[in-house]
């Protein structure tokens, strides 16, 4: 692209502050922007944990850990790890979660098959999905 057409979009862009005798050029814009994005962080971290999230096979359910060794439930259903997930406060779309080995051989610790501990998280994180969609609680407007 050309020197004259960038200078051409440089203005187009320009006389719409321009037109807003209460905004300064490129100065009150991008700092309002940029207090949105901070506004929207900070809200999205209260629903975070901090740490670092371990799940595993444990006697034929799933075990929850916040943090190293600090395991705070254990679910033999998806109903049951989904309330686990829920009164944690631990997001399964943004948190830092990891599987155990023992969620990759989950035969050797109690379950018919060797996917029965994924199968029962994963029910769990869609029973979450889909309580978010009934509510309409997006991270994002589609309607623009």
């Amino acid at each position: 692209m050309g020197y004259e057409k960038r200078f051409r979009r440089l203005r187009i862009s320009t006389n719409f502050t321009n037109k807003n005798k209460h905004l300064k050029k490129g100065v009150d814009r991008p700092l309002f922007l940029l207090y949105i994005i901070i506004e929207v962080n900070k809200e999205r971290e209260k629903n975070m944990t901090n740490e670092t999230v371990f799940i595993d096979a444990d006697n034929g359910g799933v075990g929850v850990y916040i943090g190293a060794g600090n395991k705070v439930g254990w679910a033999k259903t998806a109903k049951t790890l989904k309330y686990i997930l829920d009164t944690k406060n631990i997001n399964v779309f943004e948190d830092t979660i990891f599987f155990s080995s023992s969620m990759d051989f989950a035969n050797e610790y109690g379950f018919a098959d060797q996917d029965g501990a994924k199968e029962i998280f994963y029910t769990a994180q869609n029973m979450i999905k889909d309580e978010i969609v009934a509510n309409g609680e997006f991270a994002c407007d589609f309607d623009g």
